[in-house]
């Protein structure tokens, strides 16, 4: 696990309870969620059985530093993007410092609304996002 997640390597690599008591409790995550992550980085096939459990895979990979996990419940998530869940996504996205994932939710709703097409739940997306995607789809291009 030290080998996968920085976070792991400090627990282990010094004096803190865990590495003390060679143990590590987790709370936060649901008991599937941390079985997968744990199992994944001893070199488990990771399968994701649904867009939450992603969503949860990616946040577990961002809290204990674990990129490859982070990229596989990234591209999992990007391959679900829809006009229905783009919004909970780049959401998702921004909590987890997921930068593919909200490039991705970001170009998927300008595509949309150049297209004039609905999405459900862009009121919930955060300001800043929204802003940002105000700008760009109100950018000034000048050729000199």
């Amino acid at each position: 696990m030290a080998g996968r997640s920085t976070v792991f390597e400090a627990m282990f690599n010094s004096t803190w309870k865990e590495n003390e008591e060679n143990k590590v409790i987790i709370g936060r995550f649901s008991y599937t969620i941390v079985f997968k992550a744990i199992t994944f980085c001893y070199d488990y096939l990771l399968v994701i059985e649904s867009e939450e459990e992603a969503m949860y895979l990616l946040e577990f990979g961002e809290y204990y530093n674990i990129p490859d996990l982070k990229c596989e419940a990234e591209s999992y998530l990007i391959e679900q993007i829809s006009v229905i869940n783009v919004c909970e996504l780049s959401n998702a996205a921004a909590n987890s410092n997921a930068k593919n994932l909200r490039l991705c939710c970001f170009n998927f709703l300008i595509k949309c609304l150049k297209e004039s097409t609905a999405v459900e739940g862009i009121e919930t997306v955060d300001v800043e996002f929204r802003l940002e995607l105000l700008n760009k789809a109100f950018c000034v291009v000048q050729n000199f």
